[in-house]
């Protein structure tokens, strides 16, 4: 079972048109972004009103010392948050940023720490969240951090069961969710958590489904979904998951054209857009998608060399 492929400008229409067959609401008109890991770009994919033929734009060049992005989100005024793998760096771009621009902030030097940066995110306060790939770490900054800054915090020690940490989410209580490629488990670490803290809870074991789990997002209504790079999957937990927990959903399967699925996000909607670092593209499939499902739509992503992190 194939699906249809198309740029960004028309999946509006088309997940409109599916959410209406099915009584949801539509999609949200903010802009996609992708960080392209093998290309030192982030494309930014403009998402606006059903029926525009809105053109692609995207972050790249000298100026913007970008070379292998991974991690990449937004703050509530729209500034772009970037990890570089390559650079041990935090990048910042202003809002609506585009084309060969330098970042309005940059956080970076051995005084932050950072080591092969991965997942990124921005909680309501502006603190910046950074899981370390390489060194098994978790990095907390201050809002409006530039420079060779410390963190404020840093996860790191034996009894937080990091391995490999890889995608990272905040919730609206400050909670600290972080993937563990090496591990095949999720950590949840309370708010304000600092040095050798063990998780509140943790999700692994056989029934999970994890396998090498990557990117990290969160329904409206708490819901976890994560993309397993290593299974071609993305499992779907009940917010207040622990343990052994089975998935409520599981999106896999040869019709899915999941293909080394790296980072995941939602909309509005939440609809579920996921980058697929082995096939160069995105596939986006609706809320409530279960099983080998083929996504609604597939974004060609030709100008994204190995997509990895995603974010509106």
């Amino acid at each position: 079972m194939s699906c249809t492929r198309v740029s960004l400008a028309v999946v509006a229409a088309l997940l409109a048109a599916s959410c209406s067959n099915s009584s949801g609401p539509g999609p949200t008109g903010a802009p996609l972004y992708v960080a392209g890991n093998q290309n030192g770009t982030i494309t930014v994919f403009e998402a606006a009103t059903v029926g525009s033929s809105t053109p692609n734009t995207s972050i790249s060049g000298g100026n913007t010392t970008l070379s292998h992005p991974w991690g990449v989100t937004t703050d509530a005024s729209g500034k772009i948050y970037v990890t570089d793998q390559a650079t041990n760096s935090i990048l910042v771009f202003a809002s609506g940023a585009s084309g060969n621009v330098a970042p309005v902030a940059t956080i970076s030097g051995a005084a932050t720490q950072l080591n092969t940066p991965a997942g990124i995110a921005v909680d309501k306060n502006g603190l910046i969240y950074v899981a370390n790939n390489n060194d098994n770490k978790v990095l907390v900054f201050a809002a409006g951090a530039s420079g060779n800054v410390a963190p404020t915090a840093a996860v790191s020690g034996a009894a937080t069961g990091l391995g490999s940490p890889t995608g990272i989410k905040v919730d609206t209580l400050g909670n600290i969710f972080v993937t563990n490629l090496a591990l095949n488990s999720i950590t949840v670490y309370a708010s304000g958590s600092n040095g050798n803290a063990a998780p509140s809870r943790s999700i692994s074991g056989a029934s999970t489904g994890l396998s090498s789990p990557s990117g990290i997002a969160f329904y409206s209504t708490g819901g976890i979904l994560v993309a397993n790079n290593g299974g071609n999957s993305v499992t779907i937990y009940a917010k207040t998951a622990n343990g052994n927990a089975t998935p409520v959903n599981t999106i896999s399967g040869s019709n899915t054209e999941l293909n080394l699925p790296a980072g995941v996000a939602l909309d509005v909607s939440d609809n579920i857009f996921v980058a697929n670092y082995g096939a160069n593209d995105i596939v986006v499939f609706l809320p409530a998608t279960n099983g080998n499902v083929a996504p609604t739509v597939a974004i060609d992503a030709a100008s994204v060399l190995g997509p990895q992190g995603i974010g509106f």
